[in-house]
């Protein structure tokens, strides 16, 4: 573990030691699986594994627990809608605005979601910005659409 930058929950893992246990993830999560366990499921403990790692690595290994798992259930709840999205998006259902305006509004999802659990400090540093006014997407529909015309 390293102590690259001042964390209020303990030692963070060094970038390194991320990269290594996130590689492992999958591995373990297919290992303990059964033939019957669900591919959503599997999916689920995935995702559960990588935020514990985010947080061990953007917040801190001490971080509480039962914030973690707040979370978590912070989470579920954008993968849900994120799932929603997707579905949109690969049926065709939405507009080169109607996806930029998604892709933002999904981005403020995320930042409110962490903002119920995390405070503004804890957030940012969780984000990796500076500042939570800079978290946006600069798209252009014109640009979107032009793009979906040459693979299209």
């Amino acid at each position: 573990m390293s102590d690259e930058r001042p964390a209020r929950y303990g030692p963070r893992l060094s970038a390194e030691e991320y990269r290594r246990r996130l590689a492992e993830i999958h591995d373990r999560v297919r290992a303990e699986a059964t033939p019957s366990t669900p591919p959503a499921e599997l999916a689920r403990r995935v995702r559960a594994l990588e935020l514990d790692l985010a947080v061990d690595r953007r917040l801190g290994v001490d971080f509480p627990g039962e914030r973690r798992k707040a979370l978590l259930r912070s989470r579920e709840g954008v993968e849900q809608r994120r799932a929603e999205f997707a579905r949109r998006l690969t049926g065709g259902e939405l507009t080169p605005a109607e996806f930029a305006t998604h892709m933002q509004a999904m981005v403020d999802d995320v930042v409110e979601e962490l903002s119920s659990v995390l405070t503004a400090e804890e957030v940012r540093s969780f984000l990796g910005v500076p500042d939570l006014g800079a978290v946006t997407l600069a798209l252009d529909p014109d640009r979107i659409d032009v793009a979906r015309r040459r693979r299209g």
